[in-house]
């Protein structure tokens, strides 16, 4: 544990800028989970992939600020075109090709394409669900980023999304008990 610990530290003494930036990342994305209203989510969450981007790129983990940058697109689609949009399919399929390309030039074994994977599952909630659907495909997605996270021994990362999936399982409940509270017809 005290090994854990001086690696923790050693870390945040190399790169105490970059380390500083990715955890108010995590806190963006945290954040992002609690938000009942769609639109904020995506706001929220683009503002910690935006903040991603930079803490990978000060750490030289240019794979990281890659996929993190095709979060930002994502949700900038997400936010500016879903409603002009009657059959956002062709977005997806953007998406799953932009993911597919970056996992199949970046990863070196079968597991390092779970992240990709995540991304698509988040376009897929993004694009075509809203409100409680769209929370439960997220939530399937941060489910496969912990598995990647445990693979890759990430401890932030694993931190950061079983937080998202705790507030994410809580914005449900809300979610929920609010459609049910509400008269018949509104």
């Amino acid at each position: 544990m005290t090994e854990l610990i001086n690696a923790i530290e050693n870390l945040w003494l190399l790169h105490p800028i970059g380390q500083t930036i990715g955890l108010t990342a995590s806190l963006c994305y945290i954040l992002a989970t609690m938000q009942r209203n769609d639109h904020r989510l995506f706001m929220t969450q683009m503002t910690g992939a935006f903040l991603f981007i930079i803490h990978y790129a000060v750490l030289g983990a240019w794979v990281g600020a890659l996929g993190y940058t095709a979060g930002v697109a994502r949700n900038l689609t997400a936010v500016t075109l879903i409603k002009k949009i009657n059959n956002p399919l062709r977005l997806t399929l953007a998406f799953l090709i932009i993911y597919g390309a970056i996992a199949l030039l970046t990863a070196r074994h079968a597991v390092e394409i779970i992240p990709a994977f995540s991304g698509w599952l988040t376009a897929v909630a993004f694009f075509h669900f809203k409100n409680i659907r769209m929370r439960l495909l997220l939530l399937c997605a941060q489910g496969t980023f912990i598995l990647y996270a445990a693979y890759v021994g990430s401890i932030g990362g694993m931190f950061t999304a079983g937080s998202e999936m705790i507030f994410t399982i809580f914005t449900i409940s809300r979610l929920a008990r609010t459609a049910t509270s509400l008269p018949q017809g509104v």
